[in-house]
């Protein structure tokens, strides 16, 4: 991968009664060589289908994306959008939707050969299946024995996240960064479901959390004390970070 981005995990397991427990503190750190430099806007006005967007670097002569807004205030990106590396070369393309990424973003690497394709729109489905189940008041936020992940537990779960995530393209490009906090419920089957964002950046950074838990495979259920299976809820800070 040739993106840069630091994550900064915090995996919160709440107590019982909303009294917090010290928080652990994980960090998973991801380097890659891509860095984007000082950039303009080329605007170019397209009748009622909005306007022809792009970024450059006028140093270097390049074109680090173009694409299509309906607004410039505030923006709104829709429709079909390329990106490409800081030397201009092809990287990355895919869709807007109201600002929203959907449908496939597809990774090229120097040859034009594919090499990732992120599924937004299945992240979206997984949200319409699991986003927001009714679980009442029936969860806790600690358990006797708590869910685990398959493949070493927790940390084979922060492994996870660090091998699927991507830092997004616009925000990179834009040279932004920020935390997005979000929760989760492991149910009694072990599916990961009620993902939601608590505190977020934007739809980018969002979007890319949600389709990260979206991926999740089954965990084996958290127990009782008694041994009877428990929905435990996690909350979990994620920390985009651009380099120096």
């Amino acid at each position: 991968m040739r993106y840069k981005l630091f994550f900064i995990l915090l995996l919160i397991p709440l107590c019982l009664k909303g009294q917090a427990e010290e928080p652990v503190l994980h960090e998973v750190v991801i380097s890659t060589e891509l860095s984007y430099g000082s950039t303009s806007l080329f605007i170019k006005a397209d009748g009622e289908s909005g306007f022809q967007y792009s970024i450059l670097d006028m140093d270097k002569n390049t074109v680090y994306l173009t694409g299509k807004v309906t607004s410039l205030e505030p923006l709104v990106r829709t429709g079909a959008y390329s990106f490409n590396t800081p030397e201009g070369d092809p990287y990355v393309t895919g869709y807007y939707s109201n600002n929203i990424p959907f449908r496939g973003w597809k990774y090229l690497d120097a040859d034009g050969q594919l090499i990732n394709n992120l599924n937004y729109s299945a992240a979206i489905q997984f949200l319409h299946n699991y986003g927001d189940i009714d679980i009442g008041e029936d969860y806790v936020f600690e358990a006797k024995k708590a869910p685990k992940f398959p493949k070493k537990g927790m940390s084979g779960f922060l492994k996870f996240i660090r091998d699927n995530a991507v830092y997004p393209l616009f925000p990179l490009i834009n040279q932004e960064q920020g935390t997005v906090t979000c929760q989760f419920v492991i149910d009694t089957n072990g599916q990961l479901i009620n993902a939601r964002i608590v505190d977020g950046v934007n739809e980018d950074f969002d979007l890319e959390v949600l389709r990260i838990l979206s991926l999740s495979p089954k965990w084996t259920p958290g127990k009782m004390k008694g041994g009877e299976p428990a929905q435990v809820m996690y909350k979990l800070a994620v920390h985009f970070q651009l380099p120096d």
